[in-house]
């Protein structure tokens, strides 16, 4: 998990979580990326989980910001503690 910072709302912060998605078949290996306010209880606006992205085994993660509603400097800072949350996760 890797804090993102403002959101659209006042007083909402928002953070980047990683995670590596292993299936019960466990053939299909894959991470999920999701965006989310949900680590904090003080939260104004309600829980959100929205998914930025996602990689099948070793192919390219789609990137799926286009579903955030954020101007370019946010989506900046998000892609960033993207970046930052999948270099953490084991390879």
């Amino acid at each position: 998990m890797v804090a993102v910072g403002p959101g659209n709302q006042p007083g909402e912060s928002w953070w980047i979580v990683a995670i590596v998605t292993n299936p019960p078949d466990g053939v299909t290996i894959g991470t999920a990326v999701f965006l989310t306010n949900n680590p904090s209880p003080r939260q104004p606006s309600g829980d959100q989980w929205i998914l930025v992205g996602y990689r099948q085994n070793s192919g390219p993660l789609e990137d799926l910001w286009s579903w955030v509603p954020w101007d370019e400097q946010r989506l900046s800072l998000g892609r960033a503690a993207q970046a930052k949350a999948l270099s953490c996760l084991p390879q």
